[in-house]
């Protein structure tokens, strides 16, 4: 999320993983999402294949509480995470999936990386938060986190005038959206959150 102080109020811009924000020249009109006008004359671009932007004016006490309540970035992990995102995702009684989309555990996850991060560390996307050991949601948060990163890079390589439909069509996916692994496991992609349709292998996530 970026934030931008306007009066005494505050707009708030939500981006996803595929975003990019561009000043002034550059920007394909096709796929600008948001252009916001500074006062100095700069233009600002939110640039997105997928329009994932929304933006939204709040009080100052909206933003203190939403930095307060949301979890560490996905692109920001460290030893000490695994801890506050364990204890932070059996809060309620859910699924790992369900903890996984939401912002108070954790931010920065999609649909890709939690299918990518599950299948790393051979859980299933129905088992429930609180069985997951925290040796476990380690495992979970090293592979979002290395995903995410590469994500990251190749957005940031990408020229400004090169076509890049989706991130997540130039990532080799190891499951996500496929139907079967090379060495012939069976995956399945179902609707775990209400959001959210995962790729899982059912004979060897548990």
């Amino acid at each position: 999320m970026v934030w931008f102080d306007i009066d005494e109020r505050i707009l708030t811009v939500s981006v996803g993983q595929h975003t990019r924000v561009m000043a002034n020249d550059g920007a394909d009109p096709r796929y600008v999402a948001l252009a916001i006008a500074v006062s100095d004359g700069t233009f600002i671009y939110f640039v997105d294949h997928r329009r994932y932007v929304n933006a939204r004016i709040v009080e100052p006490s909206d933003v203190r509480r939403y930095v307060n309540v949301t979890g560490p970035n996905v692109t920001d992990l460290g030893r000490a995470d695994v801890k506050r995102v364990s204890d932070a995702a059996i809060t309620v009684e859910r699924t790992v999936s369900e903890a996984l989309a939401d912002d108070a555990v954790l931010t920065g996850v999609g649909q890709r990386l939690a299918s990518e991060a599950l299948y790393a560390a051979r859980i299933s996307p129905w088992r429930p938060a609180h069985a997951v050991t925290q040796h476990e949601w380690g495992k979970v948060l090293n592979a979002l986190h290395v995903e995410s990163m590469r994500a990251l890079s190749i957005g940031l390589a990408a020229s400004v005038h090169e076509h890049v439909p989706s991130l997540s069509w130039s990532i080799p996916a190891i499951v996500y959206g496929r139907t079967r692994l090379d060495d012939g496991t069976q995956l399945v992609s179902e609707r775990c959150t209400a959001s959210w349709m995962l790729t899982w292998a059912p004979g060897v996530q548990t």
